[in-house]
């Protein structure tokens, strides 16, 4: 008869690899936007929990509807229903006054202020969402722009010394302009196919387009024709081999 001796349990935690900074820093964004709405949202003399969140969560609806997509966008949102709900706590004050009209008028000149301030930001941040859309047009200004992001992040984490996860990769190549072309390259362009044209003004779109098979999801670009993505998939071109090649090369290991 063999017996076994089984292994004492323990009933320490297991250890968990610590959270990744990068990955915390949106979730610290948003929860500092709705602390600030729980501060400056309700009225304070709503002190009814249910009432207050109620107030809160129109306000995130309202922050949500303005569609922002990043930190600043973000605060800017909240910038704008905070400051609608500070003019109207004024208004809410002036119609308590309504014997005393001096301080009420005072109370109707603060809300006013507030108004124009709610304005203000919402027009700031349409002026900064209409920039970000024209950049995010272009590929490489969008690659640029996302690995800044991920460095700023990363120097500011480790300024408060909680810059723990790996350090961006180097910067994208910006993706150099089509040499000048001249009577025999407009000549050969013209005997090219649609893939092959297409692969010529855009190289990376082409790679890109043929790698996933179709247009990616993630693609910022206009997507060409359907009968152009397909010949681009099917096509067995030097041309788009040789842009394959490249793609692959150029890929992350």
């Amino acid at each position: 008869m063999t017996t076994t001796t089984s292994r004492p349990m323990s009933d320490a935690p297991t250890a968990e690899p610590p959270a990744d900074p990068f990955q915390l820093l949106p979730k610290a964004v948003y929860r500092t936007v709705v602390a600030d709405l729980y501060a400056y949202v309700p009225p304070p003399h709503l002190t009814d929990p249910e009432l207050i969140a109620e107030r809160v969560h129109a306000a995130i609806a309202e922050i949500a509807s303005m569609c922002p997509v990043n930190a600043e966008e973000a605060t800017t949102a909240a910038r704008v229903v905070i400051a609608d709900a500070q003019a109207r706590e004024c208004i809410h004050d002036a119609r308590t006054l309504p014997n005393d009209p001096t301080p009420a008028m005072k109370c109707h000149a603060q809300a006013n202020h507030y108004m124009r301030t709610a304005n203000a930001a919402r027009s700031l941040l349409l002026r900064v969402q209409a920039v970000r859309r024209k950049r995010e047009a272009i590929q490489a200004t969008c690659e640029q722009d996302a690995w800044t992001i991920r460095a700023a992040e990363g120097l500011l984490l480790a300024a408060d010394g909680q810059a723990t996860a790996e350090p961006p990769p180097p910067p994208p190549e910006p993706e150099l302009p089509p040499p000048a072309t001249t009577a025999d390259d407009d000549d050969r362009f013209a005997r090219y196919d649609a893939a092959e044209q297409y692969a010529v003004m855009y190289p990376r779109r082409a790679a890109e387009i043929r790698a996933y098979g179709g247009v990616p999801p993630t693609a910022t670009y206009g997507p060409p024709d359907a009968e152009t993505v397909q010949a681009l998939i099917a096509s067995t071109s030097p041309i788009l081999q040789q842009i394959d090649q490249e793609y692959a090369a150029l890929a992350p290991a």
